[in-house]
């Protein structure tokens, strides 16, 4: 076996990269030139492997049996820490999201046929918002569609926010009583532009 550099297979679903050959068209997000992305390796037990590695071959035949696509990297290992035949969770970085706004996951709700988040207008009153959302970024949202920087969302007590009501503002989660269903928390929507992104987990 050689096991400096050792070589890290992965796959990446159809589903995956149609969905971001779409975002790619659509100018949500942008690859690496030469699609030169950087791999890091998160072992079993939690810890990120210290090195990154570079993709050196895709297998572009489509696996029918599990919908993927295969993926290799080559990660420089001397002192023999990745060893044949474990397992670990590949992540890709390289993408960015240009001018993209993300907002805590609590923001947003459900509502029957999408996604929704409380706008808060200058009069400090609530307008249902509908919105189309992206991917997670650790507890956030991307939000693809729906608001602009320097709008207002609420962020906490929003499942007792009702439409056109004037709402109570607090810069910081409240440690308020269950009696005040008026009350919510609001911050502005800001962009998130720059931030590499992770694509393959």
């Amino acid at each position: 076996y050689q096991l400096d550099p050792m070589w890290v297979n992965f796959s990446i679903s159809e589903n995956e990269i149609l969905s971001y050959r779409d975002q790619e068209a659509k100018g949500l997000i942008k690859f690496p030139a030469n699609r030169d992305f950087e791999v890091a390796v998160i072992l079993a037990d939690g810890t990120v492997f210290p090195a990154r590695g570079k993709i050196d071959f895709t297998n572009p035949a489509f696996n029918t049996q599990t919908g993927t696509f295969l993926v290799r990297a080559s990660l420089p290992n001397p002192k023999g820490t990745l060893r044949p035949g474990q397992f670990v969770r590949a992540r890709v970085y390289g993408a960015v999201r240009l001018h993209a706004i993300l907002v805590p996951q609590r923001a947003v709700l459900q509502g029957s046929k999408s996604h929704f988040v409380w706008v808060v207008d200058k009069d400090s009153k609530a307008r249902q918002r509908v919105v189309e959302v992206g991917e997670w970024h650790g507890d956030d949202w991307f939000i693809n569609q729906g608001l602009q920087p320097g709008e207002r969302i609420v962020v906490d007590g929003a499942i007792r926010v009702v439409a056109d009501t004037p709402l109570k503002i607090t810069d910081a989660p409240p440690a308020a009583p269950a009696s005040a269903p008026a009350a919510a928390d609001a911050a502005p929507v800001e962009p998130h532009g720059g931030e590499t992104q992770s694509l393959a987990r």
